[in-house]
């Protein structure tokens, strides 16, 4: 990652819980032919413009807090007061949008719970209006939090007329070990040595959460030097998904070094 033509290699140490959820929403029924009001169509649209609408509240854990911290440190003003004011729970939704054009939404689910909208279930024939409708939510939940923190805050935004069901829920580790970040920091200085490792909660699930069930802590590690521009994100579990040949020969010695030094 780039900013401010400083080079940040991300270094995994922690993940966000995968929670599904289904919301229930009811109404008087009829036929199509009659105006029905406050169908249940009609609730879940209004539940789907508020969650567009709004963020769920922010949220600040010690290694988001530690990664903006670093961050800040090397860089210049204006954005170094602009990502301090991120650990500012007033302040982070609005600085959030004023560094967008640098930064697109890669700080904003570190930051929040969030929900997207994947599947809707309601209504068997076109002429008749339905008096029940369910909509499937993706959530993924900070690890400071849990289940039951993502089922208040969706209610804070849609209200109490529906009916919340946590239907997958895993729960990750929530606190990270950090004992291994100063080397695997070093390894990227010592390749590169104007690098700036920063630890990173990333916002998906990965097998990790399996192994932190046993106590074990996981590092996502990519040692691979992408050149500024290149656009990782939009191709990594993409339909062409690729690297550059050159950063797989990089990212290969790294991980070798790391396999020399670990004393496990």
């Amino acid at each position: 990652m780039y900013l401010n033509g400083k080079k940040f290699y991300l270094i995994q140490v922690a993940e966000k819980h995968h929670c599904s959820a289904e919301i229930t929403f009811h109404g008087p029924g009829g036929h199509g032919s009659v105006p029905i009001k406050n169908s249940a169509m009609y609730k879940m649209g209004k539940a789907l413009v508020e969650l567009n609408d709004r963020r769920l509240p922010v949220h600040i854990s010690a290694v988001t807090e530690k990664m903006i911290n670093i961050i800040a440190s090397h860089i210049s003003e204006p954005e170094r007061t602009n990502f301090k004011q991120l650990l500012d729970p007033a302040m982070t939704d609005e600085m959030l949008e004023i560094i967008k054009d640098k930064t697109g939404n890669f700080f904003d689910p570190l930051l929040h719970n969030t929900v997207n909208a994947i599947m809707v279930k309601g209504g068997e024939r076109i002429n008749v209006v339905p008096g029940e409708v369910t909509l499937y939510l993706d959530g993924r939940i900070l690890p400071i939090l849990n289940d039951n923190d993502l089922r208040d805050e969706l209610i804070n935004v849609i209200g109490h007329d529906c009916d919340i069901k946590i239907t997958n829920y895993e729960q990750a580790k929530a606190d990270a070990d950090l004992s291994l970040f100063d080397m695997l920091s070093d390894i990227l200085k010592e390749k590169e040595p104007d690098c700036i490792p920063i630890p990173i909660i990333i916002s998906a699930s990965t097998d990790a959460r399996l192994l932190a069930k046993l106590g074990i802590q996981t590092y996502g590690y990519l040692p691979i030097d992408l050149p500024e521009g290149f656009s990782f994100m939009s191709v990594v579990h993409a339909a062409d998904e690729r690297i550059p040949v050159k950063s797989l020969y990089s990212g290969t010695d790294a991980i070798y070094e790391v396999i020399k030094r670990y004393r496990g």
